[in-house]
């Protein structure tokens, strides 16, 4: 019976890896498929091409800077354009000055991403480049809630900052929205790292 019971045993963590190594390379292959999907991505596929016969680590290399470049140049316009959009929006045109910041960063790591299955690199390479980058762009998702829960709370206590010296309501109005606005900081920030770590097999069960 306890030969039975080890040969069981052992025939059940077989397939229980076999599972998982099932499991990650479909995710794998969703994360291929999906990165490749669209324009720049293709645009990526025909500059590869194009330089097939440049050595690998140079290719990548023109693949970043000209990903790194579009990223600069879309940049430009979209704040262009919403720098003329906002202009007549107070509200607006104070969280679009702050996210000039962010913004680059999250359009490089979108064209990035789009370019690295064109990259010459093992699809090993590739997967673990995409959940670097799908970790950072997580951190810039929460950076620009944290910038928008600046706004808003900002735009609150400048209201209410005229009459806090003799409207004691407006005091407590005030210290609410600051504790508010610190709280959805710390909750915001712990939520952006576990989503983050999320991405990395050894560290789910961690976040």
């Amino acid at each position: 019976m306890s030969r039975n019971g080890d040969a069981y045993a052992y025939a059940v963590l077989n397939q229980s890896e076999e599972q998982q190594r099932a499991v990650a390379r479909l995710e794998r292959r969703a994360a291929l498929v999906g990165a490749m999907n669209n324009p720049a991505s293709r645009v990526a596929d025909q500059i590869s091409a194009a330089l097939q016969s440049f050595p690998p680590f140079l290719t990548t290399i023109i693949l970043v800077v000209v990903a790194l470049a579009a990223a600069g140049i879309l940049h430009t316009i979209i704040k262009h354009i919403l720098t003329r959009w906002s202009h007549s929006r107070r509200g607006h045109m104070v969280f679009f000055s702050r996210a000039e910041r962010f913004l680059f960063f999250a359009l490089a790591v979108t064209l990035l991403s789009s370019a690295v299955p064109a990259m010459p690199l093992s699809s090993d390479q590739r997967i673990d480049a995409l959940r670097v980058l799908s970790a950072v762009f997580i951190g810039v998702v929460g950076w620009a809630a944290l910038v928008a829960i600046d706004v808003v709370s900002e735009r609150q206590l400048a209201r209410t900052g005229k009459d806090m010296r003799d409207d004691i309501m407006a005091r407590k109005h005030a210290t609410q929205w600051q504790v508010l606005r610190r709280t959805s900081h710390v909750v915001l920030a712990l939520i952006t790292i576990a989503a983050a770590l999320m991405v990395f097999r050894r560290f789910r069960n961690m976040a």
